[in-house]
């Protein structure tokens, strides 16, 4: 019977040395706040969503810049994309809010 060719012992298999994690949820987690905005039960959930996709986006972009991650695109996407839908959700619940408030009051007429 043949003998088997194994790997040497000096040698370890590793994962590669990539740390692309922070950038890629920056990303899924900005695209799911963007859904959460389109639905009318979940729009109060999309703030914090997008305010924690802002925040793994500003880790992916470090870890990018650092020269740990090779996604810097993604991250600086989810980062941006996570930012903005903070800002406008934050916003239209605002002036949606302040909206009511007037035409209740009778401020409006």
């Amino acid at each position: 019977m043949p003998k088997r060719d194994t790997f040497p012992s000096d040698r370890r298999l590793t994962a590669p040395d990539d740390n692309n994690g922070a950038g890629t949820t920056a990303l899924v987690l900005s695209l799911t706040a963007l859904l959460m905005v389109c639905s009318v039960w979940l729009i109060f959930l999309a703030i914090p969503v997008g305010a924690v996709a802002a925040l793994y986006g500003v880790v992916g972009v470090d870890r990018a810049r650092r020269g740990h991650a090779t996604n810097g695109g993604t991250a600086l996407a989810g980062l941006v994309l996570g930012f903005l839908i903070t800002l406008a959700t934050g916003g239209l619940l605002w002036v949606r809010q302040g909206f009511g408030f007037w035409m209740i009051s009778g401020y409006w007429g």
